[in-house]
């Protein structure tokens, strides 16, 4: 059997020659994979994976979308504070700083109108203003109609005929009935008044040019408003219960009571033919 011996010096240089080889190995070991990560480090950060650049690409769209229609909604808004009459409803020449509402309410509907008004709406609307400025409170004919009532003598010669909107119920009520209220004035050629109330000059900008809507505190029938109801002697449905009127007595003028307790003679204001005398009193 052979025997192998190895003296000292010989394993001392064996060992410092392993450790130096593991020592490299080490090296290039670490520098490989200090390689492999800055290489990663710098793909991903000048090229995102593709999935990664699918959900960056999705989540941008909607920022895109919602930047474009604030864009559009801009644009809108310019336009629709270019048309503060919005497309002739209302008229010029207001003091704006009286009621800011009146002409900004245009930037309050991001979309504006639907569709532009009709003319035939527009020259109905200027027809009534002129109108309201000819009959409104303190003209001439107001003042004749004022006269009238109080000595309770009615003649059909005035060409100013009146409607007057009781403020009663809630602020949602109020505006509903107040719209009718007004579309009715158009339709029977009235001229509409509105009861301030306690907060309703508070509320709603004067609409009308160079005549005011609210009813004057002077007015002589205001102290009525309260008291007014179906018994009351003017009630329009009880004077056709009672058969109280004909044509050639017609009065000076008649309460309606359309409010969510009216009965069937009540209702009838609504049938042409059975309320003559309310179309032909002062109001």
């Amino acid at each position: 059997m052979k025997k192998f011996s190895f003296s000292h010096s010989d394993l001392d240089s064996k060992c410092a020659f392993s450790l130096s080889l593991m020592r490299l190995m080490a090296f290039f070991v670490a520098s490989f994979v200090l390689c492999s990560v800055v290489f990663s480090l710098s793909v991903v950060l000048r090229d995102p994976p593709s999935d990664a650049a699918l959900r960056e690409s999705s989540s941008l769209n909607p920022l895109f979308q919602i930047t474009q229609d604030l864009n559009n909604d801009t644009s809108d808004s310019v336009e629709l504070l270019q048309d503060k009459l919005r497309g002739g409803l209302l008229v010029d020449g207001f003091d704006e700083s009286s009621c800011l509402s009146r002409y900004q309410s245009a930037m309050y509907h991001l979309r504006g109108l639907s569709g532009n008004p009709s003319s035939y709406l527009i020259s109905r609307l200027r027809k009534y203003e002129a109108q309201h400025k000819q009959c409104g409170p303190y003209t001439e004919f107001y003042n004749k109609t004022v006269e009238q009532l109080r000595s309770g003598k009615f003649t059909e010669s005035s060409p100013c005929k009146y409607v007057v909107w009781i403020s009663f119920s809630g602020l949602g009520n109020r505006i509903l009935t107040l719209a009718s209220a007004f579309l009715y004035a158009l339709l029977t050629n009235r001229v509409l008044l509105v009861d301030p109330g306690v907060d309703m000059v508070d509320l709603f900008c004067e609409p009308f040019p160079d005549a005011s809507w609210f009813l004057p505190a002077d007015f002589p029938l205001t102290a009525q408003f309260n008291n007014f109801s179906q018994n009351s002697d003017q009630c329009h449905g009880k004077m056709l219960k009672n058969k109280s009127v004909v044509n050639s007595n017609v009065p000076s003028f008649v309460y309606l009571h359309i409010v969510h307790d009216y009965d069937d003679h009540d209702k009838l204001f609504f049938v042409m033919k059975s309320n003559i005398f309310s179309r032909k009193c002062l109001g």
